[in-house]
């Protein structure tokens, strides 16, 4: 199991004939949600961290996914999800993998 900051943790799987279920760590929104018009409700208003360490925290997190071998074939805003850190109120970036 990976077990990084910016990866977010996979808690389980399962699936049957038509769907497969997968309980991921709750998040907040994903990154496309910053992209979207001002009147649109779906837009993520919450606090996020300066760009270059958006930049920086996905950076980590791709680093550590690639020290375990693994490679993300599917990397984009809808992938990297937005986390409020309720222990110390940063707000981090985390991929999902699959």
């Amino acid at each position: 199991m990976l077990d990084h900051r910016n990866v977010i943790k996979l808690f389980h799987v399962e699936e049957d004939l038509d769907f497969k279920i997968i309980a991921l760590e709750l998040c907040d929104a994903s990154l496309d949600r910053l992209f979207l018009l001002e009147d649109d409700p779906k837009k993520y208003r919450g606090p996020m961290p300066p760009e270059t360490e958006v930049l920086l925290q996905l950076a980590k997190g791709l680093e550590y996914i690639h020290q375990m071998g693994l490679v993300h074939r599917d990397i984009k805003p809808q992938n990297v999800l937005i986390r409020l850190d309720s222990t110390t109120q940063r707000v981090m970036m985390n991929y999902i993998i699959f």
